[in-house]
């Protein structure tokens, strides 16, 4: 699958290969936004325990197959924009630019 990805890329005109990635960042961002504002709600909801994980780190790290960092670092947002609601509306509008 991924050598006919690779080989369909050879295809596109600059234009087209920049013009993808750029959609391909917008939708990542778009994705991680969600992510996060769904982990914010499974941390408030102890979610991770009720699955037997000791903490939302673990189950981010063994469930979901986030590297140690990722776990950490949307978990660190998670919680802010909990704690900071005002926050949340920044990222959110960041991720559209």
């Amino acid at each position: 699958m991924q050598n006919d990805i690779l080989t369909s890329l050879t295809r596109l005109s600059d234009a087209e290969l920049v013009a993808r990635v750029k959609s391909l960042v917008a939708r990542e961002r778009d994705a991680t936004a969600h992510l996060v504002a769904h982990l914010a709600e499974m941390d408030t909801r102890d979610v991770h325990l009720r699955e037997g994980f000791p903490s939302l780190y673990v189950y981010c790290r063994d469930v979901l197959g986030l590297s140690e960092g990722e776990s950490y670092n949307r978990i660190e947002v998670a919680r802010a924009a909990r704690r900071f609601p005002s926050s949340s509306r920044c990222w959110r509008r960041a991720r559209s630019t």
